[in-house]
């Protein structure tokens, strides 16, 4: 197990360590607890990576074709005059 020290201002502490008494759990606890929910929102199933792609495609064909290059230019936007 490694020790890592951080700083927290005086009202997140105050949060997180309220935060960890209700779960009956340390402030050093909660955070690492924390951490590893952010991990896991990271990764996806294969089901939900698959269903993302699907999405995609989806989008992707109600978008149809796009090309940035036949919008006006940034001075015509802002009636600007070269």
């Amino acid at each position: 197990m490694k020790n890592v020290t951080i700083a927290l201002d005086d009202e997140v502490y105050e949060l997180a360590a309220a935060r960890a008494a209700e779960k009956n759990t340390s402030v050093s606890s909660l955070i690492a607890s924390l951490i590893r929910q952010m991990e896991g929102k990271r990764s996806l199933s294969p089901e939900e990576f698959q269903r993302s792609l699907e999405r995609e495609e989806e989008l992707r064909k109600r978008v149809g074709y796009f090309s940035a290059s036949e919008n006006i230019s940034r001075d015509e936007l802002h009636d600007r005059s070269l």
